[in-house]
């Protein structure tokens, strides 16, 4: 399947862009509203907090100025005796009193107020923290596989998944390991990819100096780790997993149509590299194409997401999910222009779908229904996304 412009030329992205847009603008408009909040309601905190320090020392200026007008009318007035110096006292400390309850009062306001504003400001981060969560979890996007780790821990296996969308925004998922066929307890690598043997480098014959290949059965060995990525892989492989026997460590590279393969091992004299002969190093392709469907299962198994990275910062746990929803923006932004100029009326957009029989098939969205998805999510999200409805 892929997918073309309204004009029949080659769309960038082989996924279903439309229905992507439309999750895109459903919890970015949403997180986009909740930030907005965020920054009034810390706004407002601030300004509050600046009004309650002028009030405070305003009323501080005031019981100064009244101190000061006591104490002048004690020194100027005539036959002033000791009961008018009483009550002047008297009547200090009182002012003195209802200042210090008017101050604690209004601390005591201002810590209320700030505390109801981080209790909604802690909702709102949860609630953008769950909208971004379901946009990566569900909605196509088009990511693209930056690294899967597959590690034996104990007897199940452990999953780990980094993908890159749009934007360069890259995300780790947490997998549900449960749901991925034949990894719930150790696997070799015949029950992988079929039963293997492969040469691991050269030896002596005994007792005669002649040479001859040192061949490995791996079909028995267990895979203990694999780390994929799009041109690399290193695959662990262990005869029996936690004995004292050194595993054996295939690295493969991609290059273009070929696959180079080191074999790396420990022997008596240190730690040894044999490049794999082609042949060898075609079936260890194999292994390799056999744990690429099985990292797509986990994707499929995704359950959770970990970390959002943009720019090197996880704007997950620091709280500013919407930076991943703007870089994913400036990516597909352009691309929507294009859809905008290739559609042949200037309310909708078209994408066209080409099936693996050649059938085509257009499909369209009206630009103002998706101006709607962001009306519906505050006008918060109409400012910060609107750009992406062409409208």
């Amino acid at each position: 399947m892929r997918y073309l412009y309204a004009d029949s030329t080659d769309f960038p992205y082989g996924f279903d862009f439309l229905a992507g847009l439309e999750r895109l603008l459903l919890h970015g408009g949403r997180i986009a509203t909740r930030e907005a909040a965020i920054e009034g309601l810390e706004t407002e905190r601030r300004q509050d907090a600046a009004s309650s320090e002028a009030q405070v020392a305003g009323l501080g200026r005031y019981v100064d100025e009244a101190h000061t007008a006591l104490t002048t009318a004690e020194l100027t007035t005539e036959d002033a005796g000791p009961i008018a110096e009483n009550i002047g006292e008297r009547l200090k400390k009182l002012l003195d009193q209802l200042a210090g309850e008017a101050e604690a009062a209004e601390a005591a306001r201002l810590r209320r107020e700030n505390a109801a504003a981080h209790d909604a400001i802690v909702e709102h981060r949860q609630a953008m923290r769950s909208e971004l969560e379901t946009l990566l979890l569900e909605a196509p996007l088009g990511s693209q596989e930056k690294r899967t780790t597959i590690r034996l821990r104990e007897r199940a296996y452990g999953f780990d998944l980094v993908r890159t969308f749009p934007g360069g925004v890259a995300v780790e998922f947490g997998v549900d390991a449960a749901r991925i066929d034949g990894w719930r307890e150790p696997q070799t690598v015949e029950t992988a990819a079929g039963a293997m043997e492969v040469q691991v480098g050269m030896k002596k014959k005994f007792l005669r100096q002649d040479l001859t290949r040192e061949m490995v059965r791996i079909g028995d060995h267990v895979i203990v780790e694999a780390v994929l990525m799009p041109d690399a892989a290193e695959i662990r492989l262990e005869r029996k997993p936690g004995s004292k026997k050194p595993p054996l460590l295939l690295e493969l590279r991609r290059d273009g149509e070929s696959v180079d393969v080191t074999i790396e091992r420990e022997a008596s004299d240190g730690t040894q590299f044999f490049p794999a002969v082609p042949s060898d190093a075609e079936k260890l392709e194999g292994l390799w194409e056999a744990l690429e469907k099985t990292a797509e299962q986990a994707f499929a198994a995704r359950a959770r997401v970990l970390s959002v990275q943009v720019d090197g910062e996880d704007v997950l746990a620091e709280g500013h999910p919407l930076r991943a929803i703007d870089q994913m923006a400036r990516e597909l932004s352009p691309v929507i222009d294009q859809l905008a100029a290739r559609t042949p009326n200037d309310h909708e957009l078209c994408l066209k779908v080409e099936d693996d029989e050649g059938r085509r098939e257009e499909r369209y969205i009206r630009r103002r229904d998706l101006l709607a998805i962001l009306e519906e999510a505050g006008a918060p999200a109409v400012t910060h996304l609107r750009h992406l409805t062409a409208i």
